[in-house]
């Protein structure tokens, strides 16, 4: 019979996350986050008007189902992100 390995979740991203470059490990969790704030914010706004649904449907991503108001929510919000782990690092620097 063949050997029974043990290996847990963790340990398997452990592994997969080593192997990211580290400007890959900046960007992962930057557009991660961002795309997640970006669902909860429409699913919020959306909600809250179903007239907004329609109207954002605009811009050269509509095909996507998103607007303009989305791109500039993503683009903004990460931007913010970004400075603020570039201040935490200087933080941590000086």
């Amino acid at each position: 019979m063949g050997r029974q390995v043990e290996f847990s979740a963790f340990e398997a991203l452990s592994v997969l996350w080593s192997g990211f470059e580290p400007w890959q490990k900046v960007v992962i969790p930057v557009v991660l986050v961002m795309a997640v704030g970006m669902a909860a914010y429409r699913g919020f706004v959306e909600r809250k008007d179903p007239e907004v649904k329609e109207a954002k449907r605009s811009g050269p991503f509509a095909y996507f189902g998103l607007g303009n108001d989305d791109l500039k929510l993503f683009l903004v919000g990460g931007g913010l992100f970004i400075l603020m782990i570039v201040a935490a690092q200087f933080l941590v620097a000086i």
